[in-house]
């Protein structure tokens, strides 16, 4: 069975730039360790998922303000388009004079009136880059979580307890939101080393008591190696972002027949530019997906199975 999350290709990345905490974690290092944990902007661990990573800390730092202010855009955009997406805020017309300069906090007011609830955007390590606002520091990764949590809770409406499957849920963003959002049943499943980089997230951001880690019992969010994938229950949910196209096709296929058997919906949020897309792999397997623009990201698609 091909239960690696990303086959062949992320185990070389886990070579080359993420060494260092690997070592310290295999040869029980503990101060080393909890050393980049706390801080990971000072390597490469967070490679692939996350934005907290040394090379993005000194491109930043080299490019100067100029640099600093062109990723803010960036970032401040994509909040607007979370806004437009849910209807926080009319969707602007580019055949209409341009819309004023929209307010972070304003943003934000809008969202939470949609979703209902205060949001929070946990800053739990140093140096990380986003647009300030009342609830935190907004990063990139932090607001496509929050309107991955936010498709969560739109799928989910009128399942009872929803439970959710991640495959390859990055740093556990995604999951601290549905969490927020009252999800009592939230499983990552992903590679040992990145595992350990959402246990330590998770614990600063929604308690220990709220986490369960490979081999413990299980909790509200939890954290599970691929080989544990045979023995997983059923879920209501199975969403994947930015992974199964970087899996070996073997891996993401394993995946999808795993979901098409055992969940009631599966959600892939996904670009085209490999080998394979997911939509063929879907099909392949018999599934009829929606498809649609993710609004968030160019050349991404989220699309949706009723299995």
């Amino acid at each position: 069975m091909h239960t690696d999350p990303a086959g062949s290709f992320w185990k070389s990345i886990v070579e080359q730039k993420k060494g260092d905490v690997s070592a310290a974690l295999m040869n029980d290092d503990i101060e080393l360790a909890t050393k980049l944990l706390r801080d990971p902007s000072s390597t490469m661990f967070h490679y692939g998922f996350d934005n907290l990573v040394s090379d993005f800390r000194d491109a930043l730092k080299n490019g100067g303000d100029a640099a600093q202010k062109q990723q803010g855009a960036v970032f401040h955009i994509r909040l607007v388009y979370l806004a437009e997406v849910i209807g926080a805020i009319r969707l602007a017309n580019p055949e209409s004079r341009p819309r004023a300069a929209l307010d972070t906090d304003i943003l934000i007011d809008g969202i939470e009136g949609i979703v209902g609830g205060e949001l929070s955007f946990p800053n739990p390590f140093p140096n990380e880059f986003g647009i300030a606002s009342k609830r935190g520091v907004a990063s990139y990764r932090a607001i496509n979580s929050l309107y991955q949590a936010i498709l969560l809770k739109r799928y989910a409406a009128g399942m009872p307890s929803p439970s959710v499957l991640d495959i390859g849920g990055g740093l556990g963003r995604t999951a601290y939101y549905a969490q927020r959002f009252g999800f009592e049943d939230y499983t990552l499943i992903d590679l040992p080393t990145t595992g350990v980089a959402q246990a330590y997230f998770l614990g600063r951001t929604l308690g220990d008591d709220q986490i369960s880690l490979h081999g413990e019992e299980r909790a509200a969010v939890n954290m599970r190696i691929p080989e544990w994938l045979p023995e997983a229950p059923p879920v209501d949910i199975v969403i994947n972002v930015d992974s199964f196209t970087e899996m070996s096709r073997g891996s993401a296929e394993t995946y999808i027949q795993w979901a098409k058997e055992n969940a009631k919906l599966l959600i892939s949020i996904n670009h085209e530019a490999n080998p394979f897309t997911v939509r063929e792999l879907m099909l392949a397997a018999g599934l009829s997906p929606s498809r649609e623009r993710y609004w968030l990201r160019d050349g991404y698609v989220v699309e949706v199975a009723e299995l």
